[in-house]
């Protein structure tokens, strides 16, 4: 899918420095902005279209230790209750993501003008949910924006994760949704673009099977492509796309033969 996008606010020289891989840049049409000055509004993130909903998701990065500040002002500035991490903290020896929460139960972490506190943690398998509150440091009497981070760690660097684990966090992820009002679904990896973009396809498409009974996955790869370019890389990760959602169909043809002889 080739096309020619403007990045001109990812390689401006004051930027430059934020974006982890140099050809993993938001198109500067559909970035997220952030308020401030010149030099300052600058992540590299885009939205993404749901199966309904317009910039239903942000895919971005993981931070890297100067862009974290950023990160939890774009959390804060658009109240995105919600983030899917599909990567580890480093990855075949190399940093995937900064890592961007305090280490234990009950610390706070000071972000600039933000205070991230790690509320509770919980692992199962190859998944880790995480809650976190935000709040500004000058307010004295600060609104607090609950964050919950789902974390699938079994899905590498070059490869695929099992059928499995990634039913196992749409579940989670579904769960949470209709828990928080947010109107954005954070979805990270190490250059939000090759697994982050996966992910969001498959979720969006399960959404539309579950109400149309059918799917488009190579229109929500086109649509996911313009506005983070270089989604969905190869063909594994197309035909993985519609795995996933074969599997569904036939766990849901099981349950209706079921409660059918019930």
């Amino acid at each position: 899918m080739q096309q020619r996008c403007d990045f001109t606010g990812a390689k401006a020289e004051a930027n430059i420095s934020k974006n982890r891989f140099p050809d993993k840049l938001p198109s500067e049409v559909y970035r997220v902005s952030l308020t401030g000055n010149s030099g300052s509004e600058y992540i590299n993130a885009s939205f993404i279209n749901g199966y309904k909903q317009r910039d239903a998701y942000i895919a971005t990065q993981g931070p890297l230790e100067e862009t974290v500040e950023d990160f939890w002002r774009m959390m804060w500035e658009y109240q995105c209750g919600c983030i899917v991490m599909l990567c580890q903290l480093k990855e075949d020896g190399q940093e995937s993501s900064y890592p961007y929460w305090p280490g234990e139960e009950g610390e706070e972490m000071v972000c600039g003008r933000l205070s991230v506190r790690l509320v509770k943690v919980r692992g199962h398998g190859d998944i880790v949910e995480r809650r976190m509150e935000v709040k500004e440091n000058k307010s004295i009497y600060p609104d607090i924006l609950c964050v919950k981070m789902i974390q699938l760690t079994s899905w590498p660097l070059e490869g695929l994760p099992h059928l499995t684990a990634i039913m196992s966090l749409i579940d989670k992820l579904n769960h949470v949704l209709m828990s928080t009002s947010s109107k954005q679904t954070v979805v990270m990896c190490s250059d939000g673009v090759v697994r982050s973009g996966t992910f969001l396809v498959i979720h969006s498409q399960l959404e539309r099977l579950k109400t149309e009974g059918v799917v488009d996955v190579f229109q929500a790869i086109k649509s996911a492509h313009i506005h983070r370019p270089g989604v969905i890389p190869n063909t594994d990760h197309y035909v993985f796309c519609y795995e996933v959602l074969a599997d569904f169909v036939e766990r849901m043809e099981a349950y209706h033969n079921f409660k059918t002889l019930m």
